[in-house]
């Protein structure tokens, strides 16, 4: 039920810019998304909301895929071949499975 629940999230948000006559959401807890608890701990939660412009990690790699992220973000009508270049750049990373929960 979980998963199920976290891919209908990922797929609005990843579409939700791609329909522009969307139907009011619908809340995904009946409280609200406040009442649910974090599963996340006051360290991990300072590095997933840290803005300030400096790269969360010292770690090359998460730095890459957030440069190669607002690469994609900034623009999104990129040329063919700039999104395979940049796929090409990520498919190079090896990214690990922490690299990718931290990203979430």
């Amino acid at each position: 039920m979980l998963r199920s629940r976290h891919d209908a999230i990922t797929e609005r948000l990843y579409t939700a810019h791609l329909v522009s006559d969307a139907p009011t959401a619908v809340p995904l807890h009946p409280k609200g998304a406040d009442s649910v608890p974090s599963l996340c701990s006051s360290d991990c939660a300072d590095v997933i909301t840290n803005d300030g412009g400096v790269p969360r990690h010292e770690d090359p790699v998460i730095t890459e895929t957030e440069r190669i992220k607002a690469v994609l973000l900034k623009d999104q009508e990129k040329s063919e071949a700039t999104l395979l270049e940049l796929l090409r750049q990520l498919q190079q990373l090896e990214l690990t499975v922490d690299t990718l929960t931290v990203k979430e």
